[in-house]
């Protein structure tokens, strides 16, 4: 059986960003939001008990990438989840050679 549009179309959405959170010396938190200069964003997460626990470690955003659709960004996301922390390090480490925290470009005004 052959894949077409039909049968797995995209929905765009209003852009879907992956993100990774730097808990500790590779140790990460992998996460979904909507666009983040928007209200109303959604997260998306395993359970409200993994935001929360996300939200109260001390972490520094050190990834994020913007997909058009949310199920491109979905599997980018299960990959990173089954690689080991030292890829995940690398992923990160092309984008931010210096790990600095990312989190001012996405200083709502």
């Amino acid at each position: 059986m052959t894949q077409n549009s039909l049968q797995y179309p995209r929905v765009p959405s209003d852009n879907c960003y992956l993100y990774i959170l730097a808990t500790g010396e590779k140790e990460f938190t992998i996460g979904m939001a909507g666009n983040p200069k928007l209200g109303g964003n959604a997260i998306y997460g395993k359970s409200k008990a993994c935001v929360q626990a996300a939200k109260q470690t001390p972490a520094k955003l050190v990834y994020y990438r913007c997909f058009e659709d949310t199920l491109s960004a979905l599997g980018f996301k299960l990959l990173l989840e089954k690689l080991a922390p030292a890829s995940v390090d690398r992923i990160i480490r092309r984008m931010n050679p210096t790990k600095q925290d990312l989190s001012a470009h996405f200083q709502l005004p």
